[in-house]
């Protein structure tokens, strides 16, 4: 056994051989997927907020200078219309 090949702790005396290095290996190559999808749902869902808040704004500026150049008197709130009803019928009693 070489010392290359042998984990010490604390003590020289207890030595074990290194024999989980293709584990260690075949979990590294495993999480290593797993964290770029991670960084790049982060970054993601970043730029998704970011858009956003940045639409709002815009949006709000427009409003913004609507209002100022109406004079600050906005328009009252469009109410939408419903169809017509059509005519109620009473039941016919023969039937």
């Amino acid at each position: 056994m070489a010392q290359r090949d042998a984990y010490c702790y604390r003590t020289v005396s207890n030595c074990e051989l290194i024999t989980a290095r293709p584990q260690q290996l075949a979990i590294l190559g495993g999480s290593a997927p797993l964290s770029v999808l991670g960084a790049a749902l982060l970054v993601d869902g970043s730029v998704r907020r970011q858009t956003s808040a940045h639409i709002l704004h815009v949006i709000e500026m427009q409003k913004s200078e609507e209002r100022a150049r109406s004079g600050g008197k906005q328009p009252p709130p469009a109410r939408p219309r419903r169809p017509p009803r059509p005519p109620r019928t009473r039941a016919d009693p023969a039937r």
